[in-house]
């Protein structure tokens, strides 16, 4: 069927509310602790987190 596929599966799950609620919990969680972080273990955390974005596109594509 035309137009199923991951796309669209990664589309639905990030686009659903339940997904967009968990992203805003976690924004204002990383909010109110990015002062008290030490910038050397945020970066490894961030380029962690940019690795595992970049393998799941890959996935995909």
């Amino acid at each position: 069927m035309e137009g199923d596929g991951p796309w669209q599966e990664l589309s639905q799950h990030w686009a659903a509310p339940e997904f967009q609620a968990v992203l805003f919990d976690l924004e204002a969680l990383a909010q109110g602790m990015a002062g008290a972080l030490d910038p050397k273990v945020l970066a490894r955390y961030l380029e962690r987190i940019l690795e595992m974005e970049k393998r799941t596109w890959s996935l995909l594509l």
